[in-house]
Formats: C-alpha cells, structure tokens, sequence
C-alpha cells in the first residue's frame, strides 16, 4: 500500500467516525472467514458496516478528532472497527450476542457521540430496550397518573349519583 492509499484510508475512516452515531472496536483474533461473512451480515442488517483497518492507520485516523482519539490505546491485537449510523443499541446487540455464540470475538470498546465506553459500556447499551419500547414505557408512565384520576373522579361522580 503506497503513501497515497493510506492517506485515502485515512480519511475514509475520518469521515466514517465524523458521519456515523457510533463506532465499536471488537476484536477478531482467529475468527474465519466464514465467521466474519456472518458478522458482517447481522451488522448491515442493521444499517451498520466493519472495516479491517491496520492499527497505525488508525491510530493515524483519530489522532485529531477529539473524543474518538481516546480510542487510541485499544488498537492493539487483531481488531475491527463497526461503524454505526443510526441504530447504534441494535448494533451493539449484534456484536454482544455473536460474541456470546463464538468466542473468538471480544468487544474491546465502543463511541457514543465522541465519548468512549469501554467493554461494559457496551454490553449495558446492549441491554437496552430499542427506541420504539423506550417511548412505549415513557407514554405509559405518563398516563398512569392521569388515569388513575379520572377513574377517582369516576367513583366520586358514582357515588353522588347513588347517594341521590
């Protein structure tokens, strides 16, 4: 790879840590092809996509961007960056679940709007329900209360009606 090539690398992943919501760091040390073909179906499926990159250009990549630049000591080993544009939860719930059923890949780290989180930062936004639960859950605890006070003002309404 000549000079040139990196430096399209290098700004190719630039502009993918700038365009997309998230980015993961998985490590990949023994997988097979056939293994990663499959990864990288559950990820597209989601609107995200994995790049192979080598460490140093990387390392190159990040260098001045802030926030994503403390992604830096984790480019060590074999490792894959995951690129996410909209569904940042879904594609940390791909990556946690393919790890669990195979080994070989480990979620190193992950980047949240220019703030890193580490391994466990991305098993718990893993965890999360999707938007459409969350807005669900939100909607239903704002009408409980709201609820629960027609139905009292329903009984006491009831219950003037019977004592005349």
């Amino acid at each position: 790879m000549n000079r040139q090539e990196k430096q399209l690398v290098i700004d190719s992943l630039k502009k993918d840590f700038s365009g997309n919501s998230g980015s993961f760091l998985v490590g990949i040390k023994g997988m097979t092809v056939e293994e990663l073909r499959a990864l990288r179906k559950g990820i597209v499926t989601h609107g995200g996509h994995m790049q192979v990159i080598k460490n140093t250009l990387m390392k190159a990549a990040v260098k001045d961007m802030p926030g994503v630049s403390d992604l830096t000591p984790y480019f060590k080993d074999q490792v894959a960056l995951v690129f996410a544009s909209k569904e940042v939860p879904a594609i940390a719930k791909v990556l946690c679940g393919f790890s669990q059923n195979n080994e070989k890949l480990t979620v190193v780290a992950g980047c949240l709007d220019a703030k890193v989180m580490a391994k466990n930062g991305v098993i718990m936004l893993a965890t999360l329900p999707s938007r459409e639960v969350l807005l669900a859950q939100v909607c239903g605890t704002i009408k409980a209360p709201i609820s629960q006070f027609v139905r009292v003002l329903n009984q006491i309404a009831e219950k003037q009606s019977k004592n005349n």
